[in-house]
């Protein structure tokens, strides 16, 4: 004869339908490599629902929180006049971008293209001063629109002879958010 889940024995049609019951629950647990047990462990299981189901609640308002929270992946670029021209792309969803240097230098936000690829600061404004070991953040970008920034230092010196400028490009957001959920999903 066959014992039922709570180890009663079984007879007839009614013995059938719970040994079928108890084959579909064992496939289950098998599936999941454990073992059936007692009806009374079924009392177990909410409190695992609600664990699992809290789980993915808070990673849920983890990620929700991560793609809403732009300041967390800021930009950050070296000033230096290292020889090179920087150019730069930022999405518009990465904002604030930040000058960070070490040495004494300023950071004057070009008139125009032409300004900036001839390094002449006449008309240019002042961003941030100069200062030894600091950073700058720069405000105020917006979607769509283009920045030429350089170092007056040295009489426009650093700008001139050492590339130290910044051809900064504002896009629009990168698609996906690029949250948690993303990365894992």
């Amino acid at each position: 004869m066959l014992d039922n889940v709570l180890g009663e024995p079984q007879s007839g049609h009614k013995a059938e339908t719970n040994h079928l019951a108890a084959k579909r629950s064992f496939h289950f647990f098998h599936f999941f490599d454990l073992k059936p047990f007692p009806f009374t462990s079924l009392l177990l299981l909410p409190h695992l629902n609600m664990k699992i189901t809290s789980m993915y609640l808070s990673l849920l308002a983890l990620t929700t929180l991560m793609a809403t929270v732009p300041s967390l992946v800021a930009v950050e670029i070296p000033w230096s006049n290292d020889g090179v021209a920087k150019k730069k792309t930022v999405s518009s969803d990465k904002l604030p971008v930040t000058l960070t240097w070490t040495g004494s230098h300023n950071v004057m936000k070009f008139a125009d293209k032409t300004a900036h690829d001839n390094c002449d600061f006449t008309g240019a404004t002042e961003i941030c001063p100069q200062l030894s070991d600091s950073t700058c953040e720069l405000t105020g970008l917006s979607e769509g629109n283009t920045y030429y920034y350089g170092c007056s230092v040295y009489g426009g010196g650093h700008c001139t002879g050492g590339q130290q400028k910044l051809t900064l490009t504002v896009s629009k957001p990168s698609s996906g958010g690029g949250g948690l959920f993303d990365m894992c999903f």
